[in-house]
This record gives C-alpha cells, sequence and structure tokens, in this order.
C-alpha cells in the first residue's frame, strides 16, 4: 500500500529547506565576519611590537657583549679538565680578573650539565630551581634568564665553547632598576604596553614598561608553551612576537579588546539579512496568514515606526566611528627613533629610501629660489591704534626668511656699512658669514655591506658678492687665526635646519657636522644645537678632532650633554691606536673615522689599518674610512671590515643629497 504523503508537508517542505540554507549561511557569515576581524585587528596591533624587535634584540646584544671575553678565555676549557670542574683554581681566577676589570662583584661559570656553579666570594647562591631551569632551555649562544618577582634580576648569560655534550655559560646579574635605565623605550598609542617575555625559575615572566618587578602569569607560561602567538585576559588581548636571534625571548604587546565593536556592525547586518530574507519567504505562504500576522503585527508597528527612523541614524553614525577607527588602527605604525649609534639599524632599506626621495625632497636654496613668494616677507595682520574717530593703521613687522637681506632703500635710516675691500680676505670671510654666504655641499658615506648611502657630510664654501667660491684652504687659516669658528659653525648649523628641516621637513640621511674647538670652549654653539630638539639631533651627527676631545674635558662634557638631547658624537681625524678606540667606545662615542690616506703609505700602516678596524668591531664600535681616493685604497678598505666608506673615489662631495647606491664591487 503507497503511502500518501500530505499536500500540505510538500507545500512547506522547500520553505523549510529554504530557511535552514539561509540560516547556515548567516551563521557560517557571522563567524566568518567575527574572526576576520579579531585577525585584522590583532595584526594591526602587531605591528607595534615588530617595529621594535629588531631594536630590542641590538640592545640586549650590547648587554650581554662585555662577556665575550670571558666566555672566549681559554683557561675555562683547561679547569673543566680538572675534578673540580667549575670551581676549580684556574676558573676561579678568570672569574675574579673578569669581576676586577669590569668592576662586576658577581660572577658565575655554571656547569648546566652537572648543574655546578663556580662563582666569586661576592656572588649570592644561584637557586636550585634556577639551575634546573636553565638546564631545560634550548642550548643557546645568548641567554636572558629573569628570577625573582616584584624586585627581581635578570642573569646575562654567554655559552661557554666547549666539547659535547658539555654545557657551560658564563653569566652575570642586573638588577631591574639598572636595566629600565638603559631601555629603549617604545612609542606606543594609549593603552597598550609592550614588555620583554623571558625564561623564568617559574617558567615564563614578563618585565613590562621597564618596570622594577616581573608579571607573573600562568596564562603567559600556557601560551608559550603551547606556541601560541596571542592569547586572550580579560579585558586585554596579549600577543607575543618572537625577538630575532634570541631563542625564547620575545616581546608581549598587551592591547584592549575592542574586537566587539569592530565586528557589531557586520554580523548585525547579517543577523538583518536572515530576519528579512526569512519574513520574504514566509510571506509567500498565502494571503490567509499574511492578513493574521498583519492583524497580530498591527499594535506593534505604530510605536515601532517612531523608532526604526532614529535607529536608523544611529547606525549610520555607528558605522561611520568603527571605519574611522579601523583607519586609524591600520595606519603605517611610525618608526620607532631615538639617541644611539650610528650603526645597522638606523637607515632605511633602498626602496624606503627611494620611496621618501619621491616624497620628501629637501627645499632648494635661497640662492636658486623658484618661486616669486620665497622673495616676500611673511607679514603679520593689520592692528589699528588710536580712538574709534581717528584710527592709525599701524604697519605689522616683516618677518624675513633666514640668509636674505633686507634692502637698505626699505628703511630710510638704515646704516650703512662701508664697501668690502675685496683684496681683504678678513674682510671678505667676515662679510660672507655676516651676510652668510655659505654654500652647502654633501659628500656621501656609503654602508660597505650594500653600497647604500646612509650618511653625508656637511662641507662650507664661502661664497663672495661676485659668487666666487671661497675654498676651505683659503678661508680655514683666517677663521681660525681670527677666532670666527663659532659664528662659521653656527652660520652652518642654522643653515642646515633651515634647508633640511623646516615644514616638518627631514633629510633623505643623517648628515654629519664637523665641529671646532672654538665652538666647543662656549656655551653658545651647545644652545644653539639643543634648542633645535630631539626631532633634528636625531638627524645630525657631530664629529669633533681627536686632539680636542683629549685636550680639552670640558668640550666633551658639552658634547656628552647635546647627546642626552638626541645627537650622535664621533671622533674625527682618528689618532692613538686601539688605546683611543677603547677610549672612544667607553666615552660613548658612536663611531670613529679613519683616515686611509694616511695609513696607506707603508706597510706598517696597513696592518695597523686592519688591525684597529677589527678591534673596533669586536668592541660594537662601527668604523668610517674617509680619505679613499684611488681604486687600490677602495679595494683595500673593503677589505679591512670596516662598515662604512667615504672617499672621493666612491663621490665627490655635490649640491645634495643621493640615495643611489653604488654599483656592486667587480670580482
Amino acid at each position: 500500500m503507497a503511502v500518501r504523503v500530505p499536500e500540505s508537508f510538500l507545500a512547506w517542505l522547500p520553505r523549510v529547506l529554504l530557511l535552514l540554507a539561509i540560516w547556515g549561511t548567516a551563521v557560517f557569515l557571522w563567524g566568518t565576519f567575527g574572526a576576520w576581524t579579531y585577525n585584522q585587528y590583532t595584526a594591526s596591533e602587531r605591528r607595534y611590537a615588530q617595529a621594535h624587535v629588531q631594536a630590542t634584540s641590538e640592545w640586549l646584544k650590547e648587554l650581554v657583549r662585555p662577556l665575550e671575553p670571558l666566555a672566549n678565555d681559554s683557561r675555562i676549557a683547561q679547569g673543566m679538565e680538572l675534578p673540580a670542574g667549575v670551581e676549580s683554581l684556574p676558573i676561579q681566577r678568570v672569574l675574579y680578573e673578569f669581576g676586577y676589570l669590569t668592576r662586576q662583584s658577581e660572577v658565575y661559570a655554571v656547569d648546566l650539565l652537572r648543574k655546578r656553579v663556580g662563582k666569586t666570594a661576592g656572588s649570592a647562591p644561584l637557586p636550585e630551581e634556577a639551575l634546573n631551569r636553565l638546564a631545560e632551555l634550548p642550548d643557546s649562544e645568548r641567554l636572558i634568564f629573569g628570577m625573582g618577582g616584584r624586585n627581581g634580576q635578570m642573569l646575562l648569560a654567554r655559552k661557554v665553547k666547549a666539547p659535547l655534550p658539555e654545557r657551560l655559560m658564563v653569566m652575570v646579574p642586573m638588577s631591574l632598576g639598572t636595566l629600565a635605565s638603559q631601555y629603549p623605550a617604545p612609542r606606543l598609542p594609549e593603552k597598550r604596553t609592550l614588555g620583554v617575555v623571558v625564561p623564568h625559575t617559574t617558567g615564563w615572566a614578563e618585565w613590562r614598561d621597564g618596570g622594577q618587578g616581573f608579571v607573573l602569569d600562568e596564562l603567559l607560561n600556557k601560551a608559550v608553551e603551547g606556541r601560541q602567538d596571542r592569547f586572550e585576559s580579560e579585558p586585554w588581548i596579549r600577543m607575543l612576537v618572537p625577538v630575532p636571534e634570541w631563542d625564547g625571548i620575545m616581546l608581549g604587546l598587551q592591547s584592549p579588546d575592542e574586537v566587539s565593536g569592530g565586528r557589531l556592525l557586520p554580523q548585525l547586518l547579517v543577523g538583518l539579512w536572515a530576519i528579512v530574507m526569512s519574513l520574504m519567504v514566509l510571506w509567500s505562504v498565502g494571503k490567509e496568514l499574511r492578513e493574521k500576522l498583519l492583524a497580530k503585527l498591527q499594535p506593534v508597528m505604530a510605536p515601532l515606526e517612531k523608532v526604526i527612523t532614529p535607529l536608523g541614524g544611529m547606525i549610520h553614525s555607528m558605522s561611520d566611528a568603527i571605519a574611522a577607527k579601523w583607519n586609524a588602527e591600520n595606519r603605517e605604525v611610525p618608526l620607532v627613533e631615538g639617541p644611539g649609534g650610528f650603526g645597522r639599524d638606523d637607515f632605511s632599506s633602498a626602496a624606503e629610501l627611494m620611496a621618501r626621495a619621491k616624497t620628501n625632497r629637501p627645499p632648494k636654496r635661497a640662492a636658486k629660489l623658484t618661486s616669486l613668494n620665497q622673495n616676500v616677507p611673511e607679514v603679520g595682520p593689520k592692528t589699528f591704534t588710536g580712538d574709534r574717530e581717528r584710527r592709525k593703521l599701524t604697519q605689522p613687522k616683516m618677518a624675513w626668511p633666514e640668509g636674505m637681506e633686507r634692502r637698505a632703500s626699505m628703511k630710510k635710516d638704515a646704516p650703512r656699512l662701508p664697501p668690502v675691500d675685496s683684496s681683504n680676505l678678513l674682510e671678505v670671510v667676515r662679510d660672507c658669514l655676516r651676510k652668510k654666504r655659505v654654500k652647502l655641499l654633501y659628500q656621501p658615506i656609503y654602508r660597505a655591506g650594500d653600497n647604500m648611502p646612509v650618511m653625508h657630510e656637511v662641507y662650507a664654501r664661502l661664497v663672495k658678492v661676485n659668487g666666487e667660491i671661497i675654498s676651505p684652504g683659503d678661508f680655514m687659516p683666517i677663521v681660525m687665526k681670527h677666532k670666527l669658528a663659532l659664528e662659521l659653525d653656527l652660520v652652518v648649523l642654522r643653515k642646515v635646519v633651515n634647508e633640511h628641516f623646516t615644514g616638518g621637513n627631514s633629510p633623505l640621511t643623517s648628515l654629519a657636522l664637523n665641529i671646532s674647538s672654538t665652538s666647543l670652549d662656549g656655551i653658545a654653539y651647545l644652545q644653539e644645537m639643543t634648542a633645535q630638539g630631539p626631532r633634528v639631533l636625531q638627524k645630525i651627527s657631530f664629529e669633533v678632532r681627536s686632539q680636542e676631545m683629549i685636550r680639552d674635558p670640558k668640550a666633551l662634557r658639552l658634547l656628552k650633554d647635546l647627546q642626552k638631547h638626541g645627537g650622535n658624537l664621533a671622533v674625527d681625524y682618528f689618532g692613538g691606536g686601539t688605546a683611543m678606540l677603547d677610549a672612544s667606545k667607553a666615552m660613548g662615542f658612536n663611531y670613529v673615522k679613519l683616515n686611509c690616506s694616511k695609513f696607506m703609505e707603508t706597510d706598517e700602516g696597513k696592518k695597523d689599518m686592519i688591525m684597529m678596524c677589527r678591534h673596533a668591531q669586536k668592541e660594537g664600535l662601527p668604523i668610517i674610512l674617509e680619505m679613499i681616493g684611488d681604486p687600490d685604497t677602495l679595494v683595500f678598505a673593503r677589505k679591512t671590515g670596516a662598515e662604512f666608506l667615504q672617499g672621493y673615489e666612491l663621490a665627490r662631495p655635490e649640491e645634495f643629497l643621493t640615495t643611489v647606491p653604488l654599483p656592486p664591487p667587480l670580482g
């Protein structure tokens, strides 16, 4: 007997299937929009940490770098052959010598395989849980390890080269307060914090915002052990970004959980779409059902109409606010800049430099004005004085651009200066400085690794009234004899700032200025420089001769004060061998310049140059080889291992900055 299916069932079956399809799609889109919004938000937030990872990596390397001589001392390996191991007399002697030279009262040599510790007398014993945790960590060249909680400390560790299966490390502790004073603090938006996640005796801990203690969190332990790159800790979202070249070290970014507002609108639209589609399907059932439904909804529709109109406006304004917030969160992350070394991380890539060259060209000099309005002074608003009946028009003062002279005809009572005797070079030089007739030239300094111009040294040329150029060989003896160096340095500094930093601009690369001893003797030049602010100083390096650095302690103090305001310092016309290199590093100079031409005269000089370049590399002090004037010198300079090169063989001084890399060397 055939089963008869009711006609009502056959009529409703397609509608039911269509409703299931609609709501299944709605659920899928609801979850997809939520996940996509969450991923986009965390990706945009993660960029704040990614902008700081390289700076953190280099900072940690600098902290551990002093341990390298201790880790490479062969007497440690010899001491391990004795029964006492790390507690043997040869290793104890090495630890005490290192502690005396570096003024470290606590120095450790740790045998992780046998969990034995050799230490100086002033060192506190390492807890057993710290040794167990250190032994669990993977073998690595460098290590940062946390101990304690509120008043914790870091162990800076360096691996000792030893045959397998030995695992030896030398360590020194450092308080979090000391680290906080050296920490390169990042620039973050409001409500966001960035910390360094390190291995800890309890598992993992976060040192946040250069504080005095560690943040110990079970959720953090689970996330790191589970290899998660983000996790939620209400009301925050926390992201982990690995620090390159450091095993187990991460940056932890804590951001407010603002995902709900971003995904609310698309999810509401999906829900509204599903409801409307369902009503359309049900609406086609029949006239009788529609009439019943309308009759039942009539009491509700009248007040609902009064709500729908303002609700629509509210949804529209909410969508605009969410869109604006989304654009703000996905904007380009600003570069993290600050005082520091002239190093490999402070310079843009070739692609970034070319992009900046198209959008951030420096303004042209006053000698080659291209628009009429540059010749017109800035005029302030007009003001009136006197009573209402008779108001007298008062002309505003005119602010002339620096380097341009106000004609005498514009002011009848202006004092007339006597004509300059062109045959008297002293008068000509003074006139050039007084009227700021100085022409700037720029010689690029190239990074040896990729031949990119990363800095330009600034040279000054004086210009006579007739346009004739006065070379430094002619005017510098007069400047030094008559003590005009301070005036010259101030004119050059102001001209550099006027040409490259006005209107919020910045030069395509950093600029290097030479400072004379006369300028360093007074406070005027320092005040002029520090008044420019960090935005300008972070793009300028100040070069001082090594003889002046040693001869004048007051000048060195002024330079260090300048460095605190963001400027970079360099030793120019270097002399004094490796002892001067060590002194320059200890004094905090950012790089050293060596005159190639002096070393290339003899074989002994070439050997000295190689020795000093390698010694500087070992100390982490960048070297610029300058005065490279011929191909043979260039080939030899590249073999020394120096980081940066400068000279006529590479490029002559020009009136503009360049971002074009050198062609690769042949062979």
